[in-house]
């Protein structure tokens, strides 16, 4: 039979009455609180005892502090003597025990009790909600800046799409708690003001499994659309940075640095660690990058074969991905001096396609632009296409193909031919 158990205590931090009721009915069952953490709380079973719990609230209390600071050993020694025994401390949340039923209850006036939660909410909990909730709109605005400028590959990546609706739902969250907070403390005054008891935030407990919830489904996706290998990767780069910053946090507080060693010290090393895994990771991606691994011919729609006798070729992908928005797809096939490559975007959502389209056009102009003698000649009817745009040289063929939902441009290393012309629109046409 385990000793000692942890429970996910299903409670709003500043919600004190949940708290202590859930505290004494564990103890009244026989587990008794050991340490209060910042997701499961610690129990050690022993006799069955009818204790009362009382929750206080410390605003100059902090996760940074190597020890308590001197009001909350002043307030461990009063509730000492008063018989009220301490028993753990989450954060801003002290946690103090009596066994006689009878003890005069640590805090009498609930509007100052009030108050210290709101000074409490006001130094700790409101400034890392707003700092979570500009983090992920600002992510997000880093992703929807790179949709706007490279539309083609970023709406047609899986993993960027689910993070761009992900990360907006995610700050809305916060939000919701935000008001909620706010909503909780405009009550709980009243409350007071009115001499009844602070309301309990069944709100909060309620909406944090809305919370859980989206998050495992956003897991799941990610497991879903960038494989078991990629999400396994970020969860142990997470578990490293956390397990590095709490041991730094842990063996400054036990050689008692000041307060504001404890918090740059992690952080830089956080930041240390972050910085030596994404250059590792990004000279890991170069290589394979730089490893250009030939494919089978059915996944490129355009070879040199297709268009003549030109030997042996060389067949690369050079980047692929598809989302409910769009497909992309840059190929290429050489042989010798002789080589095609294109880049194929397929428009899922139509509410992007002009926004696509402007990318793919703008890109051919730059590869057009080199030749002073290039022009410009429809072959939409030829294609079926809605809009084509053509520049030549006596060495280089560029084209630019707009078909209703998908976008298409190819460079050849020599001027193709009607019949070659003619290939190319049959087999790149969607």
């Amino acid at each position: 039979m385990k000793d000692v158990k942890y429970r996910l205590i299903d409670a709003y931090l500043y919600d004190y009455p949940y708290i202590q009721q859930q505290l004494s009915d564990q103890a009244a069952a026989g587990w008794h609180l050991e340490k209060a953490g910042s997701i499961l709380w610690k129990f050690r079973r022993g006799e069955p005892k009818q204790v009362r719990y009382e929750v206080t609230y410390s605003p100059a209390a902090s996760v940074y502090n190597s020890r308590p600071t001197e009001a909350e050993e002043d307030l461990a020694d009063l509730c000492a003597q008063a018989g009220w025994v301490h028993v753990a401390t989450a954060a801003q949340l002290q946690i103090f025990r009596n066994e006689d039923p009878d003890a005069t209850p640590l805090e009498t006036d609930e509007n100052q009790r009030l108050q210290n939660i709101r000074k409490t909410m006001k130094k700790h909990f409101f400034p890392y909600y707003y700092l979570m909730v500009f983090l992920f709109l600002l992510q997000a605005a880093t992703h929807t800046g790179n949709m706007l400028r490279w539309p083609s590959m970023t709406l047609s990546s899986p993993m960027v799409v689910n993070t761009l609706i992900m990360l907006p739902l995610i700050s809305l969250t916060y939000v919701i708690l935000i008001i909620n907070s706010q909503r909780w403390l405009y009550l709980a005054q009243r409350a007071v003001d009115d001499g009844l008891p602070i309301p309990v935030n069944r709100f909060y407990r309620r909406f944090r499994w809305v919370v859980w919830a989206g998050l495992i489904a956003y897991l799941c996706s990610l497991f879903a659309l960038a494989g078991l290998t990629f999400v396994g990767a970020i969860l142990a780069v997470s578990a490293i940075v956390i397990a590095c910053v709490s041991g730094t946090l842990n063996l400054l507080k036990h050689l008692n640095a000041p307060k504001w060693v404890n918090m740059t010290v992690p952080i830089v090393t956080a930041s240390l660690i972050l910085i030596l895994l994404m250059t590792f990771f990004t000279v890991s991606m170069d290589r394979i990058a730089m490893a250009e691994e030939p494919v089978h011919p059915d996944k490129l729609p355009l070879m040199l074969s297709d268009l003549g006798d030109y030997g042996t070729t060389e067949r690369s992908v050079l980047n692929w991905g598809s989302s409910p928005l769009a497909g992309y797809g840059r190929y290429w096939d050489e042989a010798g001096e002789d080589r095609i490559s294109y880049t194929i975007v397929d428009v899922k959502c139509p509410l992007f396609y002009d926004m696509i389209q402007a990318e793919q056009e703008q890109n051919f102009l730059q590869s057009a632009s080199f030749f002073a003698d290039s022009s410009i000649a429809s072959y939409a009817e030829l294609f079926g296409a809605e809009y084509v745009r053509h520049a030549q040289t006596e060495l280089r063929d560029y084209w630019h193909i707009c078909w209703e939902d998908r976008v298409v441009n190819l460079s050849a290393t020599w001027p193709l031919t009607e019949e070659q012309i003619a290939i190319v629109a049959e087999m790149l046409k969607p």
